[in-house]
Parts: C-alpha cells; sequence; structure tokens
C-alpha cells in the first residue's frame, strides 16, 4: 500500500507594515500541519525564516496563542518544538547552517 502524499510548496511572502503577513504565515503553517495530521503523516517539520528578531517573536506568539485558543494540546506541542518548528532570522539560520556544514567549504 502507498503511503499518502502531500503537495507541498516553498512559500516566499514579501509585502508591506501591516498587510497581514504575520497572519497569512500562521495560517499556512496550522493548515500543513493539519494537512499531515489528517493524512496520518505525524507532524511536519518547517524552517520559517524572518528579517527581524520582532518577527520571530511575532509569529511564535501568535501560534501558541492559537494553539492555546483551540486548547490543542498536540498543536501547542508541535508549535513549542523547534525540532518540528523552527522560527529563527534568515541570519540566525544562515549561521547555524555554517556552523554545520561550513567545514565542507574550508569555513
Amino acid at each position: 500500500m502507498q503511503s499518502p502524499t502531500l503537495e507541498l510548496k516553498n512559500t516566499m511572502v514579501r509585502a508591506g507594515a501591516g498587510a497581514g503577513k504575520t497572519t497569512g504565515l500562521v495560517n499556512q503553517v496550522l493548515e500543513v500541519y493539519r494537512q499531515y495530521r489528517a493524512h496520518g503523516l505525524g507532524s511536519p517539520r518547517i524552517v520559517l525564516t524572518t528579517f527581524t528578531r520582532k518577527a520571530t517573536q511575532e509569529l511564535k506568539e501568535r501560534l501558541i496563542l492559537r494553539a492555546v485558543s483551540e486548547k490543542d494540546a498536540d498543536l501547542l506541542q508541535f508549535v513549542s518544538d523547534p525540532s518540528k518548528l523552527h522560527i529563527s532570522t534568515i541570519h540566525c539560520r544562515l549561521n547555524l547552517f555554517l556552523k554545520q556544514v561550513g567545514h565542507l567549504a574550508g569555513l
């Protein structure tokens, strides 16, 4: 029996202040999470990058608030687990990447 597959895509969101970027990203994360759960695939692994620490913190807070408001312990565990949902600035993510594989490029 073939396991179910989901058609996922990379997404880049670019818009001005107050355009709803954070709300849109929160909704997309929750949609991917729910699709995985509905197909019996467990929890997805998602990397979200932002340009500012403020945006990173706002995303984390809103995801936690949604999980709490929906009284969904599994969702709260997912959004609180950095091995499942990694939210950081692009600079932090690239620094982590260089620490992990920089030696391969002689860095």
